[in-house]
């Protein structure tokens, strides 16, 4: 079972994501289940963070890919949907095993939200960086239309006048 390759080092930081801490109202349980929130730079910011978190976590712990995907998805869908203190109240197997698959499965979940973040925030870099070109364009077609305005009365000024000083008038 995936709590049996677990330390118990590793089992007591399981167990401190189930305390409330003094200056928070929710557990790091609560802050492992996160979802990313509008994007903005402080946001993306904080989630980057996050995710840094999650990575450090899934590095230490055993490998979920034996599972199958039935009994995965079970798994999942019932330890996002326990709080806290249901988790705790569960036999330990139990409950660490159900842990361990949460946080795998929320760093994947990390991944793909970071991943549609970066894909929005492109978005719309290239929907601005657009409109300001095409706004370029237009201030530079009306510059370009005064200069060849003002070559057509030169070239208009050049032949119809005669002399030099006629034409400079």
């Amino acid at each position: 079972m995936l709590n049996a390759g677990l330390t118990a080092h590793q089992k007591d930081e399981f167990d401190q994501l189930l305390q409330l801490p003094d200056d928070s109202p929710h557990t790091s349980w609560h802050k492992l289940k996160q979802d990313p929130k509008k994007p903005t730079n402080t946001e993306v910011n904080k989630y980057l963070q996050h995710l840094e978190w999650l990575q450090g976590w899934c590095h230490r712990l055993p490998a979920v890919n034996h599972i199958p995907a039935a009994k995965y998805h079970h798994f999942i869908l019932e330890a996002r949907a326990l709080g806290a203190a249901n988790i705790k109240a569960m036999q330990s197997p139990k409950r660490y095993a159900l842990m361990v698959l949460l946080v795998h499965a929320q760093l994947r979940r990390a991944m793909n939200d970071a991943v549609d973040i970066f894909v929005s925030k492109m978005r719309n870099i290239k929907t601005k960086a657009e409109a300001n070109l095409n706004q370029y364009h237009l201030e530079h077609m009306k510059r370009m239309d005064r200069l060849l305005a003002q070559l057509r009365d030169v070239l208009t000024a050049v032949q119809e006048a005669p002399t030099d000083s006629e034409r400079g008038a």
